[in-house]
């Protein structure tokens, strides 16, 4: 009985610790308002939710480009071929928008609160980027889920045709009628202040411009040759046991939050899709520590008693 009881407990023990693996922030739902701090930026801004159609894909000569379907967005090449999923934003719009700010940069913070997170994939497009970084994603670690004691800064490059490597680009490019009508390709393996960041587009959907002259497409009116994509894109942040400060690093601490700032103050600003977040095995939850010892120190003192 006391080999049984032992293995039992052990059992408990290690489904509350296999309960890891990729997190969807704010879950079914995605980032709701309810999820992001404030319901909107703490300095800029303000921020808001928005839709791809009309403002991340804003002029664009016809509509569509359409928005991708509610529901989640699967990146199959992200995780070294793991795959990443992401959960949509289910609530009064599809993504939030960061606008550029003269005064001070729009900050967007997201609580997360999970132990020793290995990596995290972000959903960010610029809607219209004006230099070589606009875009800067803050990881913020601590001892507790709540407190920061160190943070991570992570300048995103613009696929833009400034830079020479790429993570992050305008949502939509098009040949004439957008902010965008060239830009690179997004590059992976990059490493950004001791974090290795990847890029891989999500979701994109192609569209065609009428003639000039005709305005948009009619039954009468038929469209043109494609002229612009629409991209919705995703950054995988690889931690590898980077240091946080006092002999820590992200496997032995939490992630407390992660923050999305536009620091560009010109342009379209930027927009925040979604998070996942990949953990490894979490902290135990105390009083299931508690249940496990005191479950063996019954079984054992049974076991004593029984003896004598």
């Amino acid at each position: 009985m006391f080999r049984i009881a032992i293995v039992s407990g052990i059992a408990l023990f290690t489904v509350v610790a296999a309960n890891a693996g990729q997190i969807q922030i704010g879950g079914a739902n995605g980032l709701t308002a309810s999820t992001v701090t404030g319901a909107g930026c703490s300095t800029g801004g303000p921020c808001t939710e928005q839709g791809y159609v009309p403002v991340m894909f804003q002029s664009a000569p016809v509509s569509p480009p359409v928005a991708p379907a509610a529901g989640t967005l699967v990146d199959a090449l992200g995780d070294g071929g793991s795959g990443v999923t992401f959960s949509k934003l289910n609530d009064t719009g599809n993504f939030w928008d960061l606008p550029t700010s003269t005064v001070s940069a729009s900050l967007l913070t997201v609580p997360i609160g999970v132990f020793g997170v290995t990596d995290v994939w972000t959903m960010i497009n610029d809607i219209e980027a004006t230099k070589a970084n606009d875009v800067s994603v803050i990881f913020n670690f601590g001892t507790s889920a709540t407190v920061t004691s160190d943070s991570l800064t992570v300048k995103l490059g613009n696929a833009d045709g400034v830079s020479a490597t790429g993570q992050v680009r305008n949502a939509l490019v098009c040949n004439s009628g957008c902010a965008e009508s060239s830009q690179v390709g997004l590059t992976s393996g990059n490493v950004i202040n001791g974090v290795t960041v990847d890029a891989d587009n999500v979701w994109s959907q192609s569209f065609a411009c009428p003639p000039p002259a005709l305005g948009p497409p009619t039954s009468l009116n038929a469209a043109v040759a494609p002229c612009g994509t629409a991209y919705l894109d995703d950054q995988g942040f690889f931690f590898n046991g980077v240091s946080v400060g006092a002999g820590l690093t992200n496997l032995n601490t939490y992630l407390v939050s992660v923050q999305v700032k536009e620091i560009a103050t010109a342009g379209g600003g930027a927009g925040l899709s979604a998070i996942t977040i990949d953990a490894g095995a979490p902290t135990p939850e105390p009083s299931t520590v508690l249940l496990f010892v005191a479950g063996l120190g019954v079984v054992g003192l049974g076991r004593l008693r029984k003896r004598t």
